[in-house]
């Protein structure tokens, strides 16, 4: 039997959940981000033994990844009537982020992007006893001739990850080293020597409009950090063209 205290403690309880159970709404959890790649560092090429990862929203299914990339964004790559685009809406995809993580898995240095899709590619810059990883970030729209996947390098042996920055000499002025393709943007990686420079064609209006440019670009190493070499001529370019010859981009000595 129940003691009187009991009994009246639990009818207090049935009252306050019977009450208040129809009125109680589940809780969604706010998403979180997920590894989406990974890609082993060892501490000869590397400087540390350890992972390089992409973490995305875990909402991000394999289809949708698929159709985004490259393309245009989410509200875009979905029939319409998806249910995840009212979720989207109220609870934007997060922004993609690389981490370098230790053995232990341990992060050491994160960097966030300013969209939800990031990649780690394959290509793999070597300049003497250095190493440039590209990590490309998808700034599609689905629409537009500027926009489109970007690429950034880092280098890994610093421990922390900033994307490299370029000198522009002539302007004495220092930019993130960013490598769009989009219809009217492609680059490519050339050897030069013992080294590998960067060539991009870029196809833009002049200051007025009143016509097109062609911006030929080279970005260079020298040493311990990236320069940058344009030449600009009228004319014009899309990617359905064939990349100009390396002839057309400003040589360094």
């Amino acid at each position: 039997m129940y003691s009187r205290a009991g009994l009246i403690c639990l009818a207090l309880l049935l009252t306050v959940y019977g009450g208040l159970g129809n009125e109680v709404q589940p809780i969604t959890p706010h998403p979180q981000l997920v590894m989406r790649q990974s890609v082993g560092l060892t501490k000869a090429d590397d400087g540390l033994d350890g992972a390089f990862v992409v973490y995305e929203d875990e909402r991000i299914s394999d289809s949708l990844r698929a159709n985004m990339w490259g393309h245009s964004d989410y509200d875009m790559a979905m029939k319409e009537g998806d249910p995840r685009q009212k979720d989207f809406s109220s609870e934007p995809l997060l922004r993609a982020e690389v981490r370098l993580q230790d053995f232990r898995g341990s992060s050491i240095s994160t960097y966030k992007f300013e969209r939800p899709l990031a990649h780690i590619d394959g290509t793999i810059l070597r300049e003497t006893d250095r190493r440039f990883w590209m990590v490309t970030v998808d700034f599609s729209t689905g629409f537009g001739s500027y926009g489109g996947p970007v690429t950034y390098l880092f280098d890994i042996s610093k421990k922390e990850l900033i994307p490299e920055s370029t000198l522009d000499t002539s302007a004495n002025k220092r930019s993130v080293l960013s490598l769009l393709r989009s219809l009217k943007s492609d680059w490519k990686v050339r050897t030069n020597g013992a080294k590998q420079d960067i060539l991009v064609v870029n196809c833009a209006p002049n200051s007025d409009a009143s016509e097109f440019i062609v911006i030929y670009t080279r970005f260079h190493f020298m040493k311990d950090h990236w320069e940058t070499r344009l030449r600009r001529a009228k004319g014009f370019w899309e990617n359905d063209q064939p990349f100009p010859p390396d002839k057309e981009f400003p040589a360094f000595p």
